[in-house]
């Protein structure tokens, strides 16, 4: 079994009764929901378990997607040597039909180039692949291109095409209400030690009915500067919230940025803070539960990523500074943690710490109902490394596991302080 001991109930349109669940929670008067971790991390996916025999997998798995649609289960993923590019780098596809006791090979993608990015969509009773291909540089990011591809019937995807600009990466999909909106970004990405090149990233926010024609959600382009991946969702009224990886660094600095947009121009991002968030969320995503939203993201124990307040780096040029803590950054050991984000200051509160050791990142989010409440049970699919050594030295091999949260038991709210 996927997830040992549980039980699921697939609804068909499980994604279009998301909103109709939050609303619903959200008039609960009087409690608060938690999340709660269900167990612990199964591996799925690494260099010796494979969900098919028709998969090859190398050392390193992961950049991980997954879709529940009309009772299937999808889960697709980057397997490669290393982490970093090179041209033997393959995405695979599968689906379960019984909650991931079984799986069938429905995908294979290889173009001799990196590939990355993998994401699975479902519009109407539609489904499909996007993902982007890559240099071989091992030290270099060189996104070339985005492709699509839509499933036919089981098994059977049609060739991958190209769509969106040159060097363009998709980050995050949101589908809500029977439209599909997309984050991306490209530009110059920032080479360490190059003081001219930081900030020169532009980001997109483009959205569709029907996976094909895909077209600017207000303004063209939402940002310039060091953006790069964003993790956002909608709020109950439509309004836009996100929290963005600032690693090139802007005139806000480095870190982090969250953002507000209004459900009559989404494209309209503004700021809840002038000066970023020295701490780095990186491979963020998001999701809602109620009128709450949660951050799904990297945790970086030894932080912040921007060591602002250091006089020594202080005095240092800008892209000296950045050089160093992107340096340090790299060599300290990261996780994966659960964010609340509060909707009147932009702020987030640790809410669940999931385990692991060694760099984890890139989760994915499968949401259904069970049978007995209206709830939220998250089905987190994330990059782990394999079980280390308390010390955890770094390693380059990757699994991909599943974590089921779940908020079994609401907490009754306190009540208000006496006037």
């Amino acid at each position: 079994m996927l997830i040992a001991g549980l039980v699921l109930l697939l609804l068909p349109s499980c994604l279009a009764l998301h909103y109709d669940w939050d609303l619903e929670i959200s008039r609960e008067e009087g409690r608060e929901w938690l999340p709660v971790k269900r167990g612990g991390p199964e591996v799925i996916i690494s260099k010796s378990v494979l969900p098919h025999p028709d998969t090859v997998n190398m050392e390193s798995n992961n950049n991980v997607a997954a879709l529940l649609h009309m009772d299937r289960l999808y889960v697709a993923w980057r397997t490669a040597p290393l982490h970093f590019a090179g041209p033997d780098t393959k995405l695979y596809v599968v689906s379960s039909g019984d909650n991931g006791t079984t799986w069938s090979k429905e995908l294979e993608v290889f173009l001799g180039r990196d590939l990355r990015e993998p994401f699975l969509l479902a519009l109407g009773e539609r489904v499909y692949f996007l993902f982007f291909e890559g240099g071989t540089n091992p030290v270099d990011f060189q996104p070339l291109g985005l492709f699509r591809s839509e499933r036919l019937r089981p098994g059977e995807w049609t060739e991958p095409e190209l769509f969106g600009h040159q060097g363009e990466v998709v980050w995050d999909i949101v589908t809500e209400n029977g439209t599909a909106c997309l984050q991306s970004y490209s530009g110059d990405y920032s080479t360490p030690g190059d003081a001219q090149d930081m900030g020169q990233l532009s980001l997109y926010f483009n959205c569709t009915t029907d996976g094909i024609t895909w077209s600017p959600a207000g303004r063209e382009t939402v940002y310039k500067g060091g953006l790069t991946e964003v993790g956002w969702y909608y709020d109950l009224s439509g309004n836009l919230w996100g929290v963005a990886r600032n690693e090139d660094g802007d005139d806000s600095g480095w870190g982090s940025r969250t953002f507000f947009a209004p459900a009559s121009d989404l494209s309209a991002w503004e700021w809840t803070e002038e000066e970023s968030d020295p701490w780095i969320y990186e491979s963020p995503k998001m999701f809602r539960h109620g009128k709450d939203l949660y951050l799904v993201a990297r945790t970086d124990p030894g932080g912040p990523f921007w060591t602002h307040d250091n006089p020594l780096l202080n005095s240092l040029p800008p892209w000296e500074h950045h050089l160093a803590d992107l340096v340090n950054y790299s060599f300290r050991q990261h996780g994966t943690a659960i964010w609340r984000l509060d909707q009147e200051t932009g702020g987030l509160e640790k809410v669940v710490e999931l385990e692991g050791c060694g760099d984890t990142a890139f989760p994915s989010i499968v949401r259904w109902a069970h049978f007995f409440m209206l709830g939220l049970s998250l089905l987190l699919f994330a990059v782990y490394n394999p079980p280390l050594p308390p010390e955890c030295p770094f390693l380059l091999s990757h699994h991909i596991v599943t974590t089921t949260l779940t908020e079994p038991v609401p907490r009754p709210r306190p009540p208000p302080p006496p006037h």
